[in-house]
This record gives C-alpha cells, structure tokens and sequence, in this order.
C-alpha cells in the first residue's frame, strides 16, 4: 500500500507519526519532547522491531477497554488502532505499509535549512 504518512497510519493501524511509539517497523520511543522529539536512536541493535502477529495481538488487547479515554491512553501506549484490514488474513500491516520517503526528506530539508544553514540562535 502506498500513501501518504498520516494516511498510512490510518489505514494500516498505527498511531500517528508524531506519536511516542510512532515508527511502523519498531517499538523505539520517542522521548518527549513536544514537536522537537529526540529521533537519534540510529542503533539498531536496540530496537525491538514489530511484527505481523505482535502488531494484531496488540490491536486486540485495546477492544478489551471499554471507555474511550482509557482505550486512547493505550492506543498511544501499544503504537496502534483498530484498523478494517486488520480483517484481511493476508495483510500484513508492518511489511506492507510503505514508509513515505518524500515526506521523510521534507522533514530532513526542513530540519536542514532551519538548524544548519539559517540558525536562529
């Protein structure tokens, strides 16, 4: 499936990009940190990686809660939502969902002009 970031969360039932547990492939944490969140984890040795299995055991612990606010609260705890093609046997959410590469270089541009080439300290 390819789309863009926000959509493929969506669809695929992940929390959003901007979340704590926001990458699609593994449970590394943000630390907190507003909108600047600290992404410099690049040893992958650390990550726990998600998983088929794993992402659809977590998706069925949330319809385990019955008030929305405490089904949110572990929504953004586990990385994950509810999803309809969760219902499809052979979709594999983790290995199917394209990580959009336009928007990750946009990121880094931005990132690039504001913190090195125009810094505002």
């Amino acid at each position: 499936m390819a789309c863009d970031t926000p959509a493929a969360r969506k669809v695929s039932g992940f929390v959003s990009h901007s979340a704590n547990l926001g990458c699609p492939r593994c449970y590394c944490a943000f630390s907190e940190g507003g909108l600047a969140r600290n992404r410099s984890n690049f040893d992958r040795s650390t990550w726990e990686y998600r998983t088929n299995a794993k992402h659809r055991d977590d998706v069925q612990k949330l319809f385990t809660y019955t008030t929305k606010t405490v089904r949110a609260e572990q929504e953004l705890k586990l990385g994950c939502r509810y999803s309809a093609l969760l219902n499809l046997p052979y979709f594999d959410p983790v290995r199917m969902t394209i990580i959009d590469g336009m928007h990750i270089f946009l990121g880094s541009a931005n990132y690039f002009i504001r913190k090195i080439l125009i810094p505002t300290n």
